[in-house]
């Protein structure tokens, strides 16, 4: 899948994998995005495997990355210029380790599980001070519909 920053890799022990896309909607009373997905692992997920959702970013470009975790929730938002994009899970899981890194994330398994989802949202924000939050509650499992 192609975002507004790069294209979304995800990676199942350092392979690429397949996913699911669903679109979500873009605009709640928390949140105004301008895309806003659901991405699905389509794999089996055992002890010890390591998941990485990932932005491989275009050209040279220098992302600033930020971890905004909140309750349940693991996320880590890219920024270039008025650009925002982040990526959010299901965080505080006793049965996984979460890592942040420059352009995604990484979670370690630490037993077998079912699934495993990532929501991710983009907005090229105009003002910033405002807009800034809109991302992180777009990319919250809580507001999956």
């Amino acid at each position: 899948m192609e975002t507004i920053l790069g294209e979304l890799v995800l990676k199942k022990n350092n392979s690429v994998i397949n996913y699911s896309i669903i679109e979500l909607v873009k605009e709640s009373k928390q949140f105004r995005v301008d895309s806003r997905y659901k991405i699905i692992c389509d794999t089996v997920l055992q002890k010890g495997d390591v998941i990485e959702c990932l932005i491989n970013v275009h050209g040279e470009k220098f992302l600033e990355s930020c971890v905004e975790t909140g309750e349940n929730l693991a996320l880590i938002s890219l920024y270039l210029k008025n650009i925002k994009l982040s990526i959010g899970t299901q965080g505080d899981m006793d049965d996984r380790e979460y890592q942040y890194l420059r352009n995604g994330m990484q979670i370690k398994l630490l037993t077998d599980i079912t699934k495993i989802n990532f929501y991710i949202s983009w907005l090229e924000m105009e003002d910033v001070e405002k807009e800034d939050i809109y991302t992180w509650f777009a990319s919250d499992p809580l507001f999956d519909s």
